[in-house]
């Protein structure tokens, strides 16, 4: 009897699951792997086409494991693998999208696909989109899509809410931004000159600049709306109907991005361009809000630009190196904090989304890979 009771015990205790762990290892998160790694996206056969307006989901097919260099989190970084990503975002509960186009479309000609990733990368589903959208955005569990013609809402399961039609002329990658509070949505999309702005109370159509597009929108913690692109920076203030105050940005090369502080005591915004980066803040005269450079240019350039959740540091990412670097809040390379100051996606970057506890999520431009690093 007691012979039976060990073995009763001991095959109960291989039942019961490993409790999940993590260590540091060369600068390296590792967290143990679920043994279901979700491959490459591309052909998905046994389905009919159908006339359901809800875009089709997706199993992608199993892919061999890949590692990164330094600074990534290993297991991810072999978990997603992504053929041909375009974009990425992350949702408020750090769920991560990937829009990418597989060689082969679906079995309804629709070549686009748009996979949702859960915690530590665990795939969660897919869709089949008709457009290849480039914008992404987040509003409450809704998930917002653009291209030059359309903008589309999704749900938290991935189907769709609505898909409006519009015209923004040649504009193929419209700026986008969306800011949600308990007070509603405040939705902003630009097109070639203009700005269409929806806020809870009342729609606008903002000017920009003659002659010139904004190629990147954020809202700050105000629900204050910046927009970037030629070679100003413009400012539309919550608390005067969006009046729009602008100032000439030089000495950083050609425009890229702008981040907007996420302290809402602060009141500045990091612009990044091709040979450097800025730091601008508002101010007062005693009638309206001024913007004024308020510091010498960084020497620090890229291509995307992210501040950290709930901070000021910024992040630089670099497409064409694929080169990633983490500032302090004067601008400064970080040292010292127990984290690395840059890592490095191998054949450069088509996507980077910033999460709520500050990982940086990259999607490869080549290797097809999408991972995240360490925070910092």
């Amino acid at each position: 009897m007691r012979i039976t009771l060990r073995r009763l015990i001991a095959t109960a205790l291989c039942l019961v699951p490993l409790a999940a762990c993590a260590s540091e290892e060369d600068g390296i998160l590792l967290l143990p792997g679920t043994g279901d790694k979700p491959g490459v996206m591309g052909e998905v056969g046994g389905e009919e086409p159908s006339d359901d307006p809800t875009p089709p989901r997706r199993t992608p097919t199993p892919a061999p494991t890949s590692s990164l260099p330094e600074g990534w989190d290993r297991s991810l970084t072999m978990a997603l693998a992504v053929q041909n990503p375009s974009a990425i975002g992350v949702d408020g509960s750090n769920n991560v999208y990937v829009l990418s186009q597989p060689s082969t479309p679906d079995v309804q000609g629709k070549p686009y696909r748009l996979s949702q990733f859960g915690a530590f990368g665990a795939f969660k589903q897919q869709v089949a989109l008709e457009f290849s959208f480039r914008r992404m955005a987040f509003s409450g569990p809704d998930v917002l899509l653009a291209d030059g013609t359309h903008l589309m809402r999704l749900d938290a399961s991935m189907s769709v809410i609505a898909s409006e039609v519009y015209n923004l002329a040649t504009r193929t990658s419209p700026a986008l931004a969306v800011r949600r509070t308990n007070a509603g949505e405040w939705l902003a999309l630009a097109g070639d000159g203009t700005i269409a702005l929806r806020t809870p109370t009342k729609n606008y159509t903002l000017n920009f600049a003659a002659g010139e597009a904004p190629i990147s929108l954020a809202f700050d913690q105000t629900a204050g709306l910046w927009a970037l692109g030629g070679d100003t920076l413009a400012y539309y203030d919550p608390m005067d109907s969006y009046a729009r105050t602008t100032v000439s940005v030089a000495g950083i090369g050609a425009l890229k991005d702008l981040a907007p502080s996420e302290v809402q005591s602060e009141g500045f915004c990091w612009v990044l361009g091709s040979a450097g980066l800025a730091r601008y803040a508002l101010g007062f005269d005693g009638e309206r809000i001024t913007v004024a450079r308020a510091a010498a240019p960084y020497a620090t350039a890229g291509d995307r630009l992210f501040v950290r959740k709930g901070g000021n540091a910024p992040i630089v990412v670099n497409d064409t190196t694929g080169v990633i670097q983490w500032l302090d809040t004067a601008g400064s390379p970080l040292a010292g904090s127990g984290g690395l100051s840059s890592a490095t996606m191998p054949g450069g970057i088509a996507g980077a989304a910033v999460d709520s506890t500050a990982n940086l999520w990259v999607a490869g431009k080549s290797n097809h890979l999408v991972g995240h690093t360490r925070t910092r």
